[in-house]
């Protein structure tokens, strides 16, 4: 980008000229866009003219969690093949190819076909294969398959000599695979033998977490963020990541989130493997042409669709929270590419709550969504479950999370929330937030501050343990229902 920006200065006498006409999209997509990237510095400036004035406003549907940001998906595709269209005139877009677990789960069981673009399907890829055989090797260690890909991964320096001894003595004794090894790890030679005692003894002790009782709600999760990172597989993988610009680590935290919502146990854990198989068994067949579209923001340069749905758009997840200055200046020019892949109809969705790490969180909305003028879209509300109808108009509550004041989608400590100047200095005072400390949620009762998180520009996180037994995650900067108990 800066070579263009600086070409005319190297170069005197350029004329520069702005291709401004647009055939693709309707002038209402074109107004948001427009009025998102006008934010950054770094451009020459160009005003976008569609051929095609006029057409619907877009939408921004303020949702619960991600199982409602999916839930309003189906809503979107369902009414885009019920007015004549078609399953491929959709597609949803996200920052992470971990992202797609979400739609991957719910499209299946409601007979909605779907591809990946970009991606294979995500309990296909070789990091999540890699942290369910090891869970697959808890489950049965009688698995021959799951011991032969994970025994030497990472690598242990186990090769396939040392892996056919070991084999071939769980077939000789009728033993299981990891009883049988850890009687013939000593048969071994130099790294044969160390390897598969490190990779024994990383198996035993996921063994162990997972007989152990369950303590302060803990889910299955814990257990599955400790394979990862005890099996070296985190580690591993992240250097793929920065070798190739992979999101293989996202998508080891994104199984991690799937884990959650089972408990630990051995149980726990078989009821998750049979959960993926039957995910599996259900996949939409890939060579379907008529299917909706699943794929990045980065790989949706070049392409169009009837119907865009953005999705996932929070702080922290994007942008980042870590991304300042061009590198934020480049997620908004990706955001920019988003919304104009839209043809007829663009949707933008944030959510109140998103799993990360296992657990809930918190989250406020995109920075970028204040980015743009209210009147330029039109906000819907919608809950999975005892709450506002999916596609019902936007409560006064879910403007407060972190959208400002009545009028606007103000950022947190921008004028239109504290009635001074975006970026200047706010008074310092003592946080209230402590461990230790009663507090009160709207919806979830009286609790204690169990843990509390500096974040570099999202305030404190506040771990809080309810009455009930639930442990939730609060950014208290992006919340009003939370608050220190008094008295």
């Amino acid at each position: 980008m800066r070579n263009i920006l600086r070409f005319p200065e190297i170069f005197p006498g350029t004329e520069i000229v702005k291709l401004e006409r647009n055939y693709r999209s309707y002038q209402s997509i074109l107004d948001v866009a427009g009025n998102v990237v006008s934010h950054n510095e770094g451009r020459l400036g160009k005003t976008l003219v569609a051929v095609r004035p006029g057409g619907a406003k877009p939408v921004l549907a303020l949702l619960d969690d991600q199982d409602a940001e999916a839930a309003y998906c189906v809503k979107v595709c369902r009414e885009r093949v019920k007015a004549g269209g078609r399953w491929s005139d959709v597609a949803i877009l996200y920052r992470t190819n971990a992202q797609s677990l979400t739609f991957e789960k719910e499209f299946p069981r409601l007979g909605i076909p779907y591809r990946i673009v970009g991606a294979s399907r995500f309990y296909d890829r070789e990091e999540v294969k890699d942290a369910l055989a090891y869970m697959a090797l808890l489950c049965n260690p009688r698995d021959e398959v799951a011991f032969k890909r994970v025994v030497n991964k990472p690598t242990r320096g186990v090769g396939d000599t040392s892996v056919d001894i070991l084999l071939d003595a769980a077939e000789s004794s009728g033993e299981d695979i990891l009883a049988a090894a850890s009687r013939a790890a000593d048969s071994l030679k130099g790294k044969g033998r160390s390897g598969t005692r490190e990779f024994l003894g990383i198996v035993s002790g996921l063994k162990e977490a997972l007989a152990a009782p369950a303590v302060d709600g803990e889910t299955l999760a814990a257990l599955a963020e400790r394979l990862v990172r005890s099996s070296g597989l985190v580690e591993y993988h992240r250097g793929q990541d920065e070798v190739a610009g992979t999101q293989k680590v996202s998508n080891l935290e994104e199984l991690v989130n799937a884990a959650s919502l089972y408990p630990r146990s051995p149980e726990g854990l078989a009821d998750f493997l049979e959960t993926i198989e039957l995910d599996r068994s259900l996949s939409s067949d890939e060579t379907v042409a008529d299917a909706v579209t699943l794929i990045t923001m980065h790989n949706t340069k070049g392409l169009e669709f009837p119907v865009v749905i953005a999705t996932g758009l929070e702080q922290g997840l994007f942008p980042r929270d870590d991304e300042e200055g061009e590198e934020l200046e480049e997620q908004r020019r990706l955001f920019y590419v988003a919304i104009t892949r839209a043809k007829d109809e663009l949707h933008l969705s944030s959510c109140h709550w998103r799993r990360l790490h296992g657990r809930l969180f918190e989250t406020g909305p995109s920075r970028f969504l204040s980015e743009i003028e209210p009147s330029l879209i039109s906000a819907v509300a919608a809950k999975r479950a005892g709450g506002a109808a999916l596609g019902g108009p936007a409560s006064r509550a879910a403007y407060g999370r972190g959208y400002g004041a009545p009028g606007g989608y103000a950022q947190p400590g921008s004028a239109g929330e504290l009635g001074r100047p975006s970026g200047a200095a706010l008074p310092k005072e003592p946080s209230p937030w402590k461990t230790g400390i009663p507090v009160y949620h709207d919806d979830y009762g009286s609790g204690v501050v169990v843990k509390v998180s500096a974040t570099p520009s999202s305030g404190p996180l506040v771990v809080v343990r309810f009455e009930s037994g639930r442990q939730a995650q609060f950014f208290p900067k992006f919340t009003k229902k939370l608050e220190v108990s008094k008295g």
